[in-house]
């Protein structure tokens, strides 16, 4: 499914040692951490900030790209689904 191709790229991003919450970095970590923002919403929305935003990127895009690629490659071999007995979307 959908969300199965979109996996690949977040779990490539965490076994290369990034972070998939929070800051990828000691240095960055332990700014946020010294920090005080007066409120838990305050720090979450920092944390949050610091959360890399590539690998949700590459993961949506994949995400969003299997609908088209999976109704094109249905539209384009119809006749073969309809003589194997399937019923495509």
């Amino acid at each position: 499914g959908a969300v199965v191709g979109a996996a690949p790229p977040l779990i490539g991003w965490a076994a290369a040692g990034g972070s998939l919450w929070g800051p990828n970095d000691a240095a960055h970590a332990a700014a946020l951490a010294a920090a005080d923002f007066g409120t838990p919403a305050a720090a979450l929305a920092a944390e949050l900030a610091a959360t890399p935003a590539e690998p949700y990127l590459l993961a949506g895009a994949l995400y969003l790209w299997q609908f088209p690629h999976f109704f094109a490659l249905a539209w384009v071999h119809k006749t073969d689904y309809a003589r194997g007995g399937y019923a495509m979307v």
